[in-house]
């Protein structure tokens, strides 16, 4: 095992000949960095935590731990860090910043992924999925996004949970904005997803969407607990067409000055639905499910 270093004029010469096992130091500024086409057991660490960076591109690789590094993604450009075709990816303790056009992770057609410990801040969409299996988004911060603050699309076998999701900001008016949506497009249906334990708060978004259209199938054994949701839009927590699904112990809060109350949904009658308490809002009521 050993340690490297490489800066944004050698990283191509120096990624070619790591080792499984090594430590890969980014030292200076990097434009786009490239990852591409290797496989690593035991893991390679690359170590950004000097490094600062516009764009990271993660492409069919197996076996990388990503700690550190700022970025600041540029004006509708890349995503901050975009993974690919790849597997065994952690990515750890990021600081993104960006003006809400970008886009902060990515992770595509990958399997067994990590993104943990992060800061993102001013993204599109902040953790965006299609298309993966056994992912853990876990103990992020992301504020002011502009779309969605995680997207999941053909996601299975995957753990979203307590991550801080605040102050989206709108800049775009025709943008349909949510903390954590479940998209029914894709090559598959979400299925075998648990959202638990997330705090999400803000004006002009809606909270955990998982909802259906005619046309796709419906998302499969969704299972949402323990979240905290305090909204001005309708759907504080909804889950649509999902027989197998569980609903449990979220509570659901609407902000002041709110048109609506802010709601819980569940549009199949077998979705279990326990322990949920939505707040009284105007002259709209409480409601409590039944406790656990």
């Amino acid at each position: 095992m050993t340690d490297l270093t490489a800066t944004a004029a050698t990283l191509n010469a120096v990624f070619a000949k790591a080792a499984p096992g090594d430590v890969l130091k980014l030292s200076g500024m990097f434009a786009l960095a490239v990852f591409q086409g290797r496989a690593f057991d035991p893991p390679l660490t690359v170590d950004a935590s000097g490094a600062t960076l516009q764009a990271v591109v993660i492409k069919g690789v197996t076996g990388l731990r990503w700690t550190g590094g700022t970025f600041a993604t540029l004006t509708k450009s890349r995503d901050a860090v975009n993974v690919s075709a790849s597997q065994g990816v952690i990515l750890e303790r990021l600081s993104v910043t960006g003006d809400g056009t970008a886009g902060a992770v990515s992770f595509r057609d990958c399997q067994d992924v990590v993104l943990t410990d992060s800061r993102i801040d001013g993204p599109r969409v902040g953790a965006s999925l299609y298309n993966v299996a056994r992912a853990r988004v876990v103990g992020n911060v992301i504020t002011g996004w502009s779309a969605d603050a995680i997207g999941l699309s053909a996601v299975s076998d995957s753990l979203i949970s307590q991550n801080s999701l605040t102050n989206p900001k709108r800049i775009d008016p025709d943008i349909h904005i949510d903390g954590i949506q479940g998209y029914f497009t894709g090559p598959a249906v979400n299925r075998d997803v648990t959202v638990s334990f997330n705090f999400i708060r803000g004006r002009g978004t809606q909270g955990i969407f998982f909802n259906t259209t005619a046309g796709y199938p419906p998302p499969e054994r969704i299972h949402i607990e323990g979240n905290i949701v305090a909204i001005d839009a309708v759907h504080g927590v909804t889950l649509m067409g999902d027989p197998t699904g569980i609903v449990k112990n979220n509570r659901i809060f609407t902000l002041p000055g709110a048109q609506w109350q802010a709601r819980l949904y569940t549009s199949d009658p077998a979705t279990v639905r326990i322990g949920n308490f939505i707040e009284a809002y105007g002259l709209w009521k409480a409601e409590v499910d039944e406790p656990v």
